[in-house]
């Protein structure tokens, strides 16, 4: 997915096995100041044990050649005893075209 995504994609990735889990996105905001963007799930197996999941990628340039990117999580859980959601770092460092 590259920063030209449209408002609404569905998207569906593995996390560490078989298991695909999907997700129903919409762009929340755009800082082009900061070069940052704010995404909030809607629909799909997050909202099964979030009430809310955000995530917000901003970029940094580094150097002359190169860039950080940071990803910041925002989310409420369903319940306690819900997982903190670990494995969606990963999803989302390495499946994302940037």
């Amino acid at each position: 997915m590259s920063l030209g995504f449209p408002l609404e994609d569905e998207s569906a990735a593995e996390i560490g096995g078989p298991e695909v889990l999907v997700a129903k996105e919409t762009i929340k905001a755009i800082d082009d100041e900061n070069w940052s963007i704010t995404r909030s799930v809607l629909e799909g197996d997050l909202k099964s044990m979030y009430k809310s999941f955000d995530l917000k990628m901003q970029v940094t340039p580094d150097g002359e050649e190169g860039s950080l990117v940071k990803w910041t999580f925002y989310f409420e859980k369903e319940h306690e005893d819900h997982p903190h959601p670990h494995p969606y770092l990963e999803l989302y460092s390495h499946h994302q075209n940037i």
